[in-house]
């Protein structure tokens, strides 16, 4: 009688397209504050993960980063691309309140950032 087996050796991989690896790239934008690498990962996540459940998220982020960055029309141009495309209601809720924001001069409430305050005006 001969006994042959075989083992199967799995490794685990993070996700290219889920909230671990959307977490680890905010926290590199938000925690780390490298916004400008943050916004190339976040990109790189969306090219990957373009229907994923977090992919819209991310485009929220990257306008966020370009914001911190002080470049309000690429922020807007993330925002807007949200709103037209119209994903889900939360994040579009989310980018109107942002285009809304830098619209109105920075007048009303900037609700992206875990303080509360938009990263040009600090309000």
């Amino acid at each position: 009688m001969v006994v042959v087996g075989i083992v199967i050796i799995t490794v685990s991989t993070p996700s290219r397209c889920g909230r671990t690896r959307y977490l680890e790239i905010w926290g590199l934008a938000f925690e780390e504050e490298q916004h400008a690498q943050a916004i190339i990962e976040f990109q790189d996540f969306i090219k990957h993960c373009p229907e994923g459940e977090w992919t819209t998220n991310a485009r929220l982020q990257i306008g966020n980063c370009f914001l911190h960055l002080n470049d309000e029309e690429q922020a807007r141009k993330y925002w807007e691309e949200i709103v037209q495309l119209n994903w889900n209601e939360c994040t579009t809720k989310r980018a109107l309140g942002c285009l809304e924001h830098i619209e109105s001069n920075h007048e009303k409430p900037y609700t992206l950032t875990l303080s509360g305050k938009c990263p040009l005006c600090r309000k």
